[in-house]
């Protein structure tokens, strides 16, 4: 309608304003401290519930047509350009010194792409433009370190401090790991191998799983949720399989159950077991060989299956908002040869690693018996034309399996 054209061209002028703004005055960003005048002029010119109030926009109760229409719109009018240049210019700044309304924007921005790229109907669109890097380095603004808590940079010049300013951290890890799932989820392979090869980028993943404190049912769930999506990439795997992420995976599913610390449900705990069960079994369809470490994975896989259910998981999943997309990365494995009748002696001669190797064929059975359980899911995978594929699985798959 002339309505929404209007409220999407109004949001790219008032980012136009803004930017223009902030890259006048970007060079004063830089004294500490930071002029009172020129917070004052901050604060008067950049409105940062304004942004929250667009990005509501785009999430508001309107039919999915007018929702896709809108992101179209905002994208040719050059407002994702503009987003992601304003969001270049304050990762300029050192995290540590910039004012409270400046780190309130980084975070609108984050969220913003987030919102953007989440829409599964427009996500080429917008992940054909989106600057990887920028997201990425504001996951790196704070360090996360396994078994330790997530310490702020100490900052004078914002009035957000202690408890506060940390939970403003979480929030702003949150969001880039949020975006990033969506960018994983279009499955770009070059994308895929360029994390999945950057140490820091996994050591912040696996800081990410473990760190103190942390919402589980985002920081931990989303942190998770990345991995199977990057060994989606039979090329990532060399990375993946290390033994450190390996242990790190292990560590994490065996804390996963609910305890007054982690403040988790039972269906964070449970879809944070399902999502690390999918991403050992991605990567086990790739070994030739398995270590006795593998062995600690086939007793955690034998537990969650015999608990798991695959209408409660969907349940879950809806619930948590964590809806996986694709499917072909999972189908390619369940017809790779090593889960072929005739090469499922691959897996060795120790009867152990042949019991992963099934538990494995019926992780990947759930997966799509969850699928198959949301009626938006069902149709989703019959525009894609998979259906034939998965009916067809039984014939593939090693007698003995759950299929």
């Amino acid at each position: 309608s002339e309505a929404d054209v209007a409220v999407m061209l109004e949001t790219v002028a008032y980012l136009q304003k803004t930017l223009t703004f902030f890259e006048s005055i970007e060079p004063q960003l830089l004294l500490l401290p930071t002029p009172l005048e020129l917070l004052a002029s901050l604060q008067t010119e950049i409105n940062v519930t304004q942004f929250d109030a667009f990005r509501n926009t785009f999430q508001s109760a309107k039919s999915p047509k007018r929702q896709i229409a809108d992101v179209l719109i905002f994208i040719n009018a050059g407002g994702l350009d503009l987003l992601q240049r304003f969001h270049s210019a304050i990762l300029r700044l050192p995290f540590k010194a910039m004012p409270l309304q400046v780190q309130l924007l980084e975070l609108e921005m984050c969220q913003m792409l987030w919102t953007l790229s989440s829409n599964t109907e427009t996500e080429a669109a917008v992940l054909k433009e989106l600057k990887l890097d920028n997201i990425v380095q504001s996951l790196f603004r704070v360090t996360l370190v396994p078994n330790a808590i997530v310490v702020p940079p100490p900052n004078p010049y914002t009035q957000w401090q202690g408890d506060i300013q940390m939970e403003f951290v979480n929030y702003l890890i949150i969001t880039s790991l949020g975006c990033l799932s969506c960018v994983l989820e279009y499955e770009s392979p070059n994308i895929q191998i360029d994390l999945a090869s950057n140490h820091k980028f996994l050591e912040q993943i696996e800081g990410g799983l473990q760190c103190l404190p942390a919402s589980f049912k985002n920081r931990y769930l989303l942190a998770m949720s990345l991995l199977p999506a990057l060994a989606y990439n039979l090329d990532t795997h060399r990375y993946l399989c290390k033994p450190h992420m390996i242990q790190s995976i292990i560590r994490t599913w065996r804390n996963a159950d609910p305890t007054p610390e982690n403040n988790a449900t039972r269906g964070e705990s449970i879809y944070l077991k399902y999502l690390a069960a999918l991403q050992i079994t991605m990567l086990c369809a790739t070994r030739d060989r398995y270590t006795t470490q593998y062995l600690q994975i086939s007793e955690l896989l034998e537990q969650f299956l015999r608990e798991a259910d695959a209408t409660e998981l969907h349940t879950h999943e809806k619930e948590l908002g964590y809806v996986l997309n694709k499917y072909i990365p999972y189908l390619r494995v369940a017809y790779m040869p090593y889960y072929a009748k005739r090469t499922v002696q691959a897996c060795g001669s120790d009867p152990r690693y042949r019991n992963l190797q099934m538990m494995c064929i019926e992780t990947h059975v759930l997966f799509f018996q969850v699928i198959l359980n949301g009626e938006r899911e069902r149709k989703r995978m019959v525009d894609q034309g998979l259906m034939d594929y998965v009916v067809c699985l039984p014939s593939v798959l090693p007698d003995g399996s759950r299929a």
